[in-house]
């Protein structure tokens, strides 16, 4: 008897175990979190922008028909991004999508 509760006890401890870690992700959010990237605009095109952060590097963002585009708070289309301009992207890091592209001129 004290055999069959012991091993009921370790077997639910050990399907316990393996839980926790994946709820924890999940509350966090781990897979939704938005993408940030913040630069200079180098790059505008129909279907996508290019950022160049402060250190050097440049992230390439594809944009669709549901990515806000803004310059100086405005709705403007893509093409209207001024190169040189600074610069903000929230993006899916999944699928490197821009959800919101943000420029100031």
């Amino acid at each position: 008897m004290f055999d069959r509760r012991r091993w009921l006890v370790l077997g639910m401890l050990a399907v316990i175990s393996m839980a926790v870690p994946s709820l924890t992700l999940a509350a966090k959010g781990a897979n939704n979190k938005a993408g940030k990237v913040e630069g200079t605009l180098v790059g505008v095109a129909t279907n996508g922008v290019v950022i160049k952060r402060l250190n050097g590097t440049q992230v390439s963002l594809g944009v669709t028909a549901t990515t806000k585009v803004e310059l100086n708070g405005r709705r403007v289309a893509i093409t209207s991004l001024p190169i040189g301009s600074a610069a903000q992207a929230l993006f899916d890091p999944a699928t490197q999508v821009a959800s919101k592209v943000e420029a100031v001129k």
